[in-house]
């Protein structure tokens, strides 16, 4: 492999067949995957010279033949994730030999939907079923990790369920309207049995959904989420509004105006973004900025994406991804932000991919992830 190329890759300028062919050189030995891991180092620190990259291709080379002399087994591996740190890039890839987990039980937690007659009941992701009235008139159906609505006009008044959605698991909802909602891990939603004739159409979110909106000129609909405020008409957008965490509406297709629901409804200010924009509720207000949306919706895929998230907000997607908990004592670690992607990596596959980019230890105890300064 030429190291050129290499560089080439770590400052973003490599097109997607050297990007290709990379990966390969990378898969295809132990020794290659440890090269690529010490140009990186170098990148990392600052020496991009191409004299300096030069010698060190070397030096790396004679080091590298002695530590292929002392391996006794080969592991396959693959890419993984990228990883950006303050300084540079840093990247990593996983085994993909099993990964014995070290006495971490991760619990099973059931969805739970809760009607309006204040029961409620632990949904089966794997089975099929009808929910009906008192009268015996289904209102909705449950298939798999989907139930679908009906719109039922014999409904004269707002009849409000809710349903919540565990850490480790996501769900789809269809609403009477015929609306889907995407809810992600760690969510819940309440929401009407039936939306009424020219009434506006309005939820309540506590987490993160992607809403695709069937459109309804009369009937505006209106997400409430937390501290913010999401209305719309017919459009597709995600809101994020997790207790704790920055909340944020990104939009894909169409137009919604945010608002905040901090003020007061005289005064209060709004905000409408347009597709490709995504808003933020910051102390100063909503900052609108460019994104890639697909990067804010790739958890209805289960994939893990962190694009230019702080150390903190990770530790509570990941905590909300793998159903853990996940105790921080390298608080030092909290504000420095980091890119990547994961797809359907194990929790310990994550830890240890995750450890080397950041530079930090764990164990497990007491069945919590515990993160700590390495020595």
């Amino acid at each position: 492999m030429e190291y050129r190329l290499i560089t080439k890759y770590l400052s973003e300028a490599a097109s997607e067949a050297e990007v290709a062919q990379i990966f390969q050189w990378i898969e295809a030995s132990p020794s290659n995957k440890e090269a690529f891991m010490e140009i990186k180092k170098i990148w990392a620190l600052g020496t991009k010279g191409d004299e300096d990259i030069e010698k060190a291709w070397y030096e790396i080379q004679e080091r590298l033949k002695i530590i292929s002399r002392r391996r006794k087994r080969t592991n396959i591996l693959k890419y993984a994730a990228i990883f950006i740190g303050l300084v540079a890039g840093a990247y990593v890839w996983l085994s993909q030999e099993p990964v014995e987990n070290p006495g971490l039980i991760i619990e099973d937690s059931a969805v739970v939907l809760s009607t309006g007659d204040n029961t409620t009941e632990k949904l089966n992701v794997n089975s099929e079923q009808n929910f009906s009235t008192q009268g015996g008139k289904v209102f909705a159906t449950q298939v798999g990790n989907k139930i679908v609505y009906n719109a039922n006009e014999s409904i004269k008044e707002l009849v409000y369920n809710e349903i919540k959605v565990p850490h480790g698991k996501t769900f789809q909802l269809v609403l009477s309207d015929g609306s889907l909602v995407h809810l992600n891990s760690g969510t819940s939603m309440k929401f009407p049995v039936n939306f009424l004739p020219d009434q506006e159409r309005r939820v309540y979110l506590d987490g993160e959904a992607y809403f695709e909106v069937a459109k309804d000129k009369k009937r505006p609909f209106l997400v409430e989420a937390n501290n913010i405020d999401v209305q719309v008409l017919g459009t597709h957008f995600n809101v994020s509004s997790y207790k704790g965490t920055e909340p944020f509406a990104v939009l894909v297709e169409g137009s919604v105006s945010v608002s905040d629901k901090h003020e007061g409804e005289s005064s209060r200010a709004s905000q409408v973004i347009v597709p490709g924009q995504k808003a933020s509720l910051t102390s100063n207000g909503f900052a609108v900025e460019e994104v890639d949306v697909n990067d804010y919706l790739e958890w209805r895929q289960g994939r893990l994406i962190f694009n230019n998230e702080s150390f903190q907000e990770i530790v509570y997607k990941i905590e909300r991804r793998y159903n853990v908990e996940i105790n921080n004592s390298y608080t030092e670690l909290d504000p420095i932000k980091f890119n990547g992607k994961f797809g359907n990596e194990t929790i310990i596959d994550l830890l240890d991919t995750f450890k080397e980019s950041a530079g930090f230890d764990y164990y497990i105890e007491d069945n919590k992830v515990i993160i700590n300064q390495p020595n």
